[in-house]
């Protein structure tokens, strides 16, 4: 439907109309241009997800075997140390060490951040050189938040450290309820 009139308004709709015949053929080639790449996309992904099933299923037999694993040695600890006091005792004051270290080790570094914090704070104005009072502020407070950083990450490994102490603890505690779940765990 094109119109050869000079008119203008003739012009306009021989325009509409050509851009109407260009649209509608554009969207069949992409409805065969999605036809056409569909069919190959779809065997590739059939053929494709039978392998990454297998994948996943044989990382989730890895995992499954690992954390029996865990299970397993976790009991014969557990064991061990309930059928030989002493060397529950001798875990512990090992612990214990561990965590004295640490915290004497995190309260050196923090002291010595928070004194050098401190010590920004006798640092008069024109002694600073370039630096003014703003300046000096924010590295003492950049100072202090550091080391209640350093503070914080001490605080956790020190959690890290005892956590296992305490589990090993309470499964000692409730044995005969741990003994029986991990049997359980096993026959699954």
């Amino acid at each position: 439907m094109i119109w050869v009139e000079e008119s203008g308004d003739a012009t306009a709709l021989n325009m509409v109309t050509s851009a109407l015949v260009v649209t509608r053929s554009a969207h069949m080639s992409d409805l065969l241009i999605g036809i056409l790449l569909s069919i190959p996309i779809g065997i590739a992904t059939s053929l494709i997800t039978p392998w990454i099933q297998g994948k996943l299923d044989q990382l989730n037999k890895y995992r499954s075997l690992a954390a029996t694993k865990r299970l397993d040695d976790e009991y014969r600890r557990v064991l061990l140390f309930r059928n030989n006091p002493h060397e529950f005792t001798q875990y512990l004051v090992q612990v214990a060490i561990q965590t004295a270290f640490t915290s004497a080790f995190v309260g050196i570094i923090a002291g010595l951040i928070y004194a050098i914090a401190q010590a920004t704070v006798a640092i008069p104005s024109g002694m600073g050189g370039a630096m003014n009072f703003d300046e000096i502020n924010f590295i003492r407070t950049s100072l202090f938040v550091f080391g209640q950083f350093v503070t914080l990450l001490g605080s956790l490994l020190i959690m890290n450290i005892c956590r296992p102490a305490l589990s090993v603890r309470a499964k000692l505690q409730n044995f005969d309820e741990y003994s029986k779940s991990v049997e359980a765990l096993r026959t699954r």
